[in-house]
């Protein structure tokens, strides 16, 4: 998998679907210092679920790889969809791939992306890897 090819063709598909009025509203309603590109929620998850379609099943690997490639930019629609590919990946998840989940963690300054960490990322990992509970 070519991870910049895939992060370039969500980044380009939140785009087509994006509005500025929207990306003001939610950068005032978030108070966040990330940019925001204007894509709705059900949008943002709908192209992530389309572009990887298109791309088949993501190897382990894969998984932290593209998160990395979405997270590394400061822009709110890209964190929002590496956690979307986390989550749709969560069974595939290991102890080993730990350490990004925790730096988004960390670096995610908004409920809007830690409550899906936790809820659809982190807590499925702890479930399945109980160990990992006093990581966290």
């Amino acid at each position: 998998m070519d991870a910049a090819r895939v992060v370039a063709e969500i980044r380009a598909g939140l785009e087509a679907v994006a509005t500025a009025e929207r990306a003001a509203n939610e950068k005032r309603y978030l108070k966040s210092d990330l940019e925001f590109i204007g894509a709705t929620v059900p949008a943002t998850a709908k192209v992530v679920r389309d572009v990887l379609k298109a791309h088949g099943a993501l190897a382990r690997p894969d998984v932290t790889t593209l998160a990395l490639g979405l997270w590394q930019h400061p822009v709110h629609e890209l964190r929002a969809a590496a956690v979307m590919v986390l989550a749709r990946n969560a069974g595939l998840l290991e102890p080993p791939d730990l350490p990004p989940i925790e730096q988004f963690l960390r670096e995610a300054k908004t409920w809007a992306l830690v409550d899906e960490l936790a809820a659809h990322v982190a807590g499925p990992m702890v479930v399945h890897h109980p160990g990992l509970g006093s990581e966290l």
